[in-house]
């Protein structure tokens, strides 16, 4: 008997597990962080004591079986051409094809990534413009620091010219008496 992703027994682990056990599709609690948990069943991996001819055969089958015989090889591949149901939550198809499933999903998260970085450079933009005016409130402005040297400069000047004519007409008042 072969049971590999064909085989529907509940519990049973399949190609890929989730953290090592089944993985509930229905269940939204495991939907969250998924990415981080799936991992390749290891009956099918030598180095953690399991055997490559399982993928041929079926992950839980009594032995090797026929070197030729392809028929679990082709249940695997069966399986993307079967509907699948999907929970909802996720705001996708409840059951489809799992290549069109994929399809729609690479399509809703490029959408959201897009909708994101918008966002992303919304905020950048806020954030910037509130940097410029509190740098302009709290620190040293250039253009207003020299405008006000200039009229500082401008205006000791004419008093410097003040100064030396006041200073003309009283040695004219003195040379006169």
């Amino acid at each position: 008997m072969s049971l590999g992703l064909v085989g529907r027994k509940i519990g049973m682990t399949r190609i890929f597990t989730d953290d090592g056990s089944a993985h509930d599709r229905t269940d939204p609690a495991q939907v969250t962080g998924l990415a981080g948990r799936i991992a390749v069943n290891t009956v099918v991996m030598p180095e953690s004591g399991g055997d490559l001819w399982r993928l041929r055969t079926g992950l839980y089958a009594s032995g090797p079986g026929a070197p030729g015989d392809a028929t679990q090889v082709r249940a695997f591949q069966n399986v993307f051409s079967e509907t699948v149901s999907f929970n909802s939550a996720a705001g996708l198809s409840s059951s489809s094809q799992i290549t069109n499933y994929a399809t729609e999903f690479v399509g809703f998260q490029g959408n959201q990534r897009s909708a994101m970085d918008d966002r992303a450079q919304y905020q950048a933009s806020i954030s910037s413009t509130i940097d410029t005016q509190r740098k302009n409130l709290e620190g040293v402005n250039i253009d207003d620091e020299m405008q006000k040297m200039l009229l500082l400069e401008q205006s000791y000047g004419a008093s410097a010219k003040i100064i030396q004519a006041v200073s003309d007409m009283m040695d004219k008042l003195l040379e006169a008496t």
